[in-house]
């Protein structure tokens, strides 16, 4: 089955590359059964990349697909078997080898996230919640990652999440830690956009701007800001090393490129006389 599943994917990346037209129900039927076949349990790691990258690509030109919905709940457990192995620490594992599926993984569920139904906030929040215990800091950072990837930013699903996730990126203890500040600056620049755009109904933006202003300092090294205090200092944690390369990756400029955008999208309209 393996065999003819690889024969058919590569069949079709080729189509792709060579870009010849696919029609709207050709596509989201292609997209459904390449979802059921990446998400199985079953399938062997070494071809999840192939069949993940062959999805984000069929997706990545399926963007206007509003009748097409995907199930989250698939995409969360394979997510936290990569991530959380039950019999072999993530730590002893060939990293060359186990990154791959976990970026290409990440991919798909960035091409995917904005087909998932309505009401999936709130379940996804629900799932995630058991994650995040202080206590253990891996598992942490991981439920941090998992919320900030998966969750949907269009319809009304912001004033579902919205009040969590201000809570969760403010009171961590996280202050300064760039991965911790970009995480939570790229969902609200992605909030931001589809706002921007329409696709979202509108939140107050009023209460969360003055932080974007005063991380987007803490990441200069600068002073000022609505949060400016003694202790608010640039923290040296670390993400670990599976959440990094597949979630997590971002720099400093990318932290100050969403807060830019944030700023920007949210700006209200100019009246002119």
């Amino acid at each position: 089955v393996h065999r003819e599943a690889r024969f058919h994917a590569s069949s079709l990346t080729r189509h792709l590359l060579l870009k010849y037209p696919i029609g709207d129900d050709a596509r989201a039927e292609l997209v459904s059964l390449l979802f059921g076949i990446a998400t199985q349990p079953s399938l062997p790691p070494s071809l999840l990349p192939g069949f993940c990258a062959l999805l984000s690509a069929l997706l990545r030109r399926g963007k206007h697909l509003a009748s097409l919905q995907l199930p989250w709940r698939p995409l969360f457990s394979l997510l936290l078997r990569l991530h959380m192995p039950k019999l072999r620490p993530c730590s002893y594992e060939n990293r060359a080898f186990a990154r791959s599926p976990r970026v290409e993984l990440v991919r798909a569920a960035v091409q995917c996230r904005r087909h998932f139904g309505p009401g999936s906030a709130s379940a996804i929040l629900a799932a995630v919640e058991p994650l995040l215990c202080p206590h253990e800091p891996a598992e942490f950072v991981l439920g941090a990652a998992l919320l900030a990837l998966l969750l949907p930013t269009r319809g009304d699903e912001a004033a579902v999440w919205l009040p969590r996730v201000t809570r969760l990126w403010l009171h961590s203890g996280a202050d300064g830690v760039v991965e911790w500040e970009a995480l939570w600056l790229k969902l609200l620049e992605r909030q931001a956009k589809e706002e921007f755009y329409g696709r979202a109904q509108p939140v107050d933006w009023r209460p969360i701007l003055p932080f974007v202003h005063s991380r987007a300092l803490l990441l200069l090294n600068l002073p000022g800001g609505h949060e400016a205090r003694s202790e608010l200092r640039p923290t040296v944690k670390r993400f670990p090393f599976e959440v990094i390369s597949s979630m997590a990756s971002f720099g400093a400029a990318d932290a100050l490129r969403a807060a830019a955008r944030i700023i920007v999208l949210t700006l209200p309209p100019v009246r002119r006389a």
